[in-house]
């Protein structure tokens, strides 16, 4: 594709997918107390979701935001150029993660903090594998234009 909004929002949505299945995962093994989507249905109606449509609706929520994320990074490319992507995609996945982490902390959403260390340190590791994710699916969607443009 060559729109540079779309191919972001998709590689967006594909890291987004990604990383919301690793934290079910981390859930059901019980490393994580809070799925993503949880913080989605927070910042939607308050609390965590109460029911199976409040879950969808949350979900669609952290999957319309890593969309947003990843028309973010795709104009961010514009600046700071793709050389190096696999490390720019870590840097701004951890970035993004800490920032909505302090942003939680520091208007105390109290149905989302405080969180165990163990939550702390899966969900690092899930924002480093949403930036592989991301600068990857940015590569494969962008593979013609790296070529002829600096993506």
């Amino acid at each position: 594709m060559s729109d540079r909004f779309t191919n972001g929002f998709v590689a967006g949505l594909v890291a987004g997918t990604t990383m919301s299945v690793m934290n079910y995962i981390s859930h059901q093994i019980g490393i994580v107390d809070l799925l993503y989507l949880d913080w989605a249905s927070v910042l939607l109606y308050g609390y965590r979701h109460e029911t199976v449509l409040e879950a969808v609706v949350g979900q669609a929520g952290k999957l319309f935001f890593a969309g947003l994320l990843g028309s973010f990074f795709a104009f961010w490319l514009t600046i700071v150029t793709s050389k190096y992507l696999f490390f720019k995609g870590i840097v701004f996945g951890i970035a993004v993660w800490f920032v909505v982490h302090a942003t939680a902390t520091l208007f105390k959403l109290f149905p989302m903090i405080p969180i165990n260390s163990d939550t702390v340190f899966s969900y690092k590791v899930e924002a480093v594998i949403f930036g592989i994710v991301l600068a990857e699916s940015m590569r494969r969607l962008t593979g013609k234009q790296v070529k002829s443009e600096e993506y």
